[in-house]
């Protein structure tokens, strides 16, 4: 049965049966010294590139020594494909354009069929018709006309593979128009389906220390319906709190709190979203805001993923052929090859700030020219021509309950080119305005940004008007020799009059409603770090990040930072760290910490536990933490930790705790549970549950958690079948799953891997592509063949079998397979009794007829998950004598 089984794959599929025939011809005509000519297609007549294989050579050498030479002509192209509309994946020059229905076209007089690339598919492509060697016009009228691909684009070819159903065409780019990388059409975003989901986070915590019991019970809520490509939102949560000791009963009443409810939907014209509700304002410019109204603003995820950030453009002069190769940090993250002249190279990767471009050229000859472009990301830098912008109005809200100002907001940030971005903003309320001018520049001296905000508060009881302004300096920058890295330094200097819109709108509500002003908590000045210095790959790196930020009116300032070192081994990991806290009293809290993992067991085992220790000190009290925590099962399914706490007090009053405690989680197909319990002075224990549900018109299905883009996998019958991209989330028996996390406006390759699923049931195809719109729920339909899985072996009445490759036909006369080797035959979808045609030539002498009972499946021999029998094929003569 194992040799069975070890040899079922390689026997029994039809494109097996002709790659061993297409081998076997080769070997023979190779032993008689025949030259073959393997003619390629040309990009009309479509064919395999198994094409012209089958001429001039003796079949008699495949008879296998039956004595029954095999008529191969109908290979002689290849494994053709019949006329007709076809939903086909196009590629160009490796890079997948969309999905496009394309036609195959019958060629009168001939067995061949005609593949019909339009016009109107190559203008999509980017094929710049004026380039070509002999000039076409692509005009509307002949755009859905026929064109020949490889005749007429020098180096152009075609290929049409109608088993994957994929187009791919190669076209230099000397004809075609700039296409970035990464780019996706807006014809192939898809809205996805009308449908709506429900997801749920459910926690529920009880402490008790002897004298106070407290329980605390926490249910948060999304639901979202789309329909026509709007999409809504809902996101709320509902809070108890209880307490009790040894007198009484505090109970908190259910609390309902509304976290957001909107209305989203693309604009694709303009690259943005609109959204009607409950949002938040662009933070870019002004302090982000939470509001009530209606809001426009661009999405950079709707560009190139090579737009999208900031990235310089490369200039440069090449003398030949020339490969231009650019390095950033020492590492190689762009390569192409130009033509004589200037280039220009303008789609590089937002690679964050890490270093200078060197960019390499080297010519035909050998020689290198080597110079460097200036990058540090960030500032808001934009490429040269790119904009960013958003427009905002609508009411105020959680900043004041009573008297929330109506007020708009407009930004606008555009690339000018030469490293250099410009912005500038507005906001507008009944008693507020501000206003902001600012630039950003990309020098070989790092990324620097300044602007100047000038806010105007009118004051109601004294009719005065408070006129204020603020200054902020951004930079950040990458030392290449010692790879130092200032992620960003800001500084910031506000004037005491400045106000922001949340901070006017306390002032005004304090001004009309209690006719009391207090004064208010405003920065004066302001100041950001974030530094990395890596030693070396084996000593590790060392940070420094802090905040440091003083007030008007005499308030105290607030200051926190912290250093450290972190490096990891081989072995494991080691840290240690230095903060320090002034809090508004003025007081220090220093905190020094030192850690260190190590996993456990041998490399090899992929649940191996990690054993972690941290130490902690500051504030006269000292905590030391031991911890366990790793991942067991299929796809790390569950994971659990345990843990021992113990802090002590250096005070006079000297005191320690002990803490145990331990967790488990699971993850399973439908959701997510979790439990932890700890003991120490008191006693806490929380149970939480997550998942989703999606309605949709084919049903319910469930999901541990979806995220903002959804996709729907839908296979009938491959029940058990895993989803590579659902973090081991299988297709139900209803032939549906779930893939959470698509990345919108992007390239998403969705593969099923059909381990798991029933032998009676077989993917057609196994991979897709889909590029959905934000928060769209897509669906993508993976056809199926479901029947009884049977392995026949075929017989002619001596015992011998017919030759292989002999094709398989049903009662109704249509091809339905090949035979492989010793006259086996694979197929799911015979009927219980029937008749099957077995044809290796023209010939009446060269067919048989074989007449089956399919057996039942509990006569399945030594219980495989396939049907086995063997019967005669039968000439015509035999079939008349047998009667």
């Amino acid at each position: 049965m194992d040799n069975c089984l070890a040899t079922l794959a390689t026997l029994l599929s039809r494109q097996l049966a002709l790659l061993v025939l297409t081998v076997a011809v080769s070997n023979a005509c190779m032993a008689m010294g025949t030259g073959l000519n393997n003619n390629s297609s040309n990009g009309a007549t479509v064919e395999s590139a198994s094409t012209a294989l089958y001429g001039g050579f003796d079949s008699s050498m495949l008879a296998g020594g039956i004595g029954n030479k095999i008529d191969v002509s109908q290979f002689t192209h290849g494994n053709p494909t019949l006329p007709g509309k076809y939903r086909v994946d196009v590629y160009i020059n490796q890079q997948w354009l969309g999905r496009r229905d394309i036609e195959i076209i019958a060629i009168p007089g001939k067995d061949q069929a005609e593949l019909c690339v339009t016009k109107g598919l190559l203008v999509q492509m980017g094929v710049e018709f004026s380039t070509l060697p002999t000039p076409e016009d692509p005009s509307v009228s002949d755009g859905e006309k026929c064109f020949d691909v490889e005749k007429k684009i020098p180096a152009a070819m075609v290929d049409f593979d109608s088993s994957d159903l994929r187009l791919s065409l190669s076209i230099p780019q000397l004809y075609l128009s700039h296409i970035s990388r990464g780019y996706v059409s807006p014809d192939d975003w898809d809205k996805g389906i009308d449908a709506g989901f429900f997801s749920y986070n459910l926690n529920s915590f009880h402490s008790s220390n002897g004298q106070i019991d407290s329980n605390l019970f926490y249910a948060g809520i999304n639901l979202g319906i789309n329909v026509d490509g709007w999409r809504y939102r809902y996101n709320g949560s509902y809070s108890t709190n209880t307490s009790t000791n040894s007198t009484e009963t505090a109970q908190q009443n259910g609390h309902w709190q509304l976290n957001s409810s909107y209305l989203q939907h693309d604009i694709t014209s303009l690259k943005s979203q609109l959204t009607i509700g409950d949002s938040y304002s662009n933070g870019d410019l002004f302090d982000s805001v939470s509001f009530q109204g209606v809001q426009i603003a661009s999405d950079d995820r709707m560009l190139p993923e090579s737009q999208r950030g900031y990235a310089p453009v490369i200039h440069g002069v090449a003398e030949t052929n020339a490969k231009v190769t650019v390095r950033q940090g020492g590492n190689v993250i762009f390569e192409t090859n130009v033509p004589p002249g200037e280039f220009k190279i303008d789609d590089m990767y937002n690679s964050g700030s890490s270093g200078d471009f060197v960019v390499t050229v080297t010519e035909a000859d050998g020689r290198q020219k080597q110079f460097t472009v200036p990058y540090s990301a960030g500032v808001l830098l934009l490429r040269p021509g790119a904009s960013r912008y958003s427009a905002v109005i609508g009411k105020l809200l959680n900043v004041t309950s009573q008297d929330a100002p109506i007020f708009s907001e407009v930004i606008y940030q555009h690339g000018l080119g030469h490293g250099i971005t410009a912005y500038a903003g507005g906001i507008a309320a009944e008693y507020y305005s501000s206003a902001q001018l600012g630039m950003a520049l990309n020098t070989s001296l790092g990324a620097i940004g300044v602007d100047l905000t000038r806010s105007v508060t009118k004051q109601a009881p004294q009719d005065s008007t408070l006129l204020g302004r603020s200054w902020r300096l951004s930079y950040s920058k990458v030392l290449e020799q010692t790879h130092t890295n200032f992620g960003l330094a800001a500084y910031r200097y506000s004037s005491g009059d400045f106000l922001t819109l949340s901070n006017a709108a306390l002032l005004h509500v304090e001004q009309e409603v209690t006719g009391i002003t207090s004064p208010l908590l405003l920065p004066e000045n302001s100041f950001q770090v974030s530094f990395s210095q890596p030693i070396s790959e084996r000593f590790g790196s060392v940070y420094l990040n802090g905040t440091a930020q003083n007030y008007w009116n005499g308030a105290p300032s607030a200051v926190s930072y912290q250093a450290g070192y972190s490096n990891t081994r081989p072995w494991g990991t080691f840290g240690a760290s230095l903060g320090r806290t002034i809090d508004a009293t003025g007081i220090y809290h220093n905190l020094f910490t030192v850690s260190f993992s190590l996993p456990l067991g041998n490399e090899a085992f992929m649940h191996r536990p990690t054993l972690s220790v941290t130490a902690s000190h500051g504030d006269n009290q000292t905590t030391e933490q031991v911890a366990l925590n790793g991942t067991v099962g299929e796809n790390n399914r569950f994971s659990y930790n345990a843990y021992n706490n113990y802090v002590s007090s250096n005070s006079t009053s000297t005191n320690s705790t002990n803490i145990v405690g331990a967790g488990l989680q699971y993850a399973a197909q439908y959701g997510q549970l979790s439990a932890s319990y700890s003991a120490g002075e008191g006693r806490q224990s929380a149970i939480s549950a997550s998942g989703a549900l999606i309605l949709h018109q084919g049903g319910l299905i469930l999901a541990p958690s979806l995220g903002e883009t959804i996709g729907i996998v839908y296979a009938p019958g491959a029940e058990g079948a895993s989803v590579i991209n659902a973090n081991g989330g299988k297709i139900n028996r209803d032939g549906y799953a779930v893939i959470p996390f698509l990345i919108p406006y992007s390239n998403n390759d969705v593969i099923i891997d059909p381990k798991g699923s029933g032998m009676n049931v077989e993917l057609d195809t196994t991979s897709q592509q889909i590029a959905p719109r934000a928060g769209a729920i897509v669906l993508l339909k993976y056809s199926t063949t479901i029947g009884r899985a049977v392995l026949m072996t075929i017989n002619l009445v001596d015992g011998r079998a017919p030759p292989l490759g002999a094709t398989v036909l049903d009662e109704a006369g249509k091809e339905i397979g090949m035979l492989a080797q010793g006259g086996r035959f694979f197929n799911r979808k015979l009927t219980d009794k029937g008749r099957l045609t077995v044809k290796w030539g023209a010939g009446r002498e060269q067919q048989c007829i074989a007449s089956y009972t399919m057996p039942a499946e509990a006569e399945s021999e030594n219980e495989l998950p396939f049907q086995q029998l063997t019967v005669s094929c039968l000439s015509d003569v035999q079939m008349v004598s047998t009667k």
